[in-house]
């Protein structure tokens, strides 16, 4: 297994000690071995290097145990046993509320965050958020010449108005994504 280096750290070459590998290295001039910890070891292949767990009975498993069902890595005893968990289904109408009245608070993207579209979740939370605060800034700094009060009302609608597209949005993708 070949590692990338950075460009100041060369490998020279491998020794193999009990369950670490030693590399040695050229750091910055200074010649150095670099100790790196196996993983895990499959627990019925303790010879191989495991590539996951099993998502039902959650076992280290290697390239030969591992089978993939559904997009998820199940080892072959689970598989045969019928042991797989049963597939999560997410309530589409808890999600709506959770996006509604998140992005109502100033949380928008945590109904994302609940069907497990984390990244989409995070990054709706921290742009609404820096919109939200950026926004009422310029309101309070503007106000004091007016301008700043005629934003108020647009601002209300633009807060009230994305939790309620997003949420409906997240619903919909959720109905279409079950019935597929």
């Amino acid at each position: 297994m070949r590692q990338s280096f950075p460009m100041h750290m060369q490998p020279r070459d491998q020794l193999t000690c009990h369950t670490y590998t030693y590399m040695k290295a050229q750091v910055f001039g200074l010649q150095l071995n670099i100790r790196k910890d196996r993983v895990m070891d499959c627990y019925l292949h303790p010879e191989s290097e495991a590539v996951g767990t099993c998502t039902s009975c959650g076992k280290a498993i290697c390239s030969e145990c591992a089978v993939e069902v559904e997009g998820k890595l199940v080892c072959r005893e689970c598989l045969a046993g019928g042991k797989l968990t049963a597939r999560k289904s997410t309530d589409a109408n808890s999600a709506f509320l959770l996006e509604l009245i998140g992005g109502f608070f100033g949380l928008l993207g945590i109904g994302h965050m609940y069907v497990g579209q984390t990244n989409d979740g995070i990054l709706r939370l921290v742009l609404w958020l820096a919109y939200t605060a950026i926004a009422w800034v310029i309101i309070a700094l503007t106000s004091g010449i007016f301008i700043g009060l005629l934003c108020i009302p647009a601002q209300l609608l633009i807060q009230i108005g994305v939790p309620i597209w997003s949420a409906v949005a997240l619903k919909k993708q959720l109905e279409e994504s079950d019935t597929v």
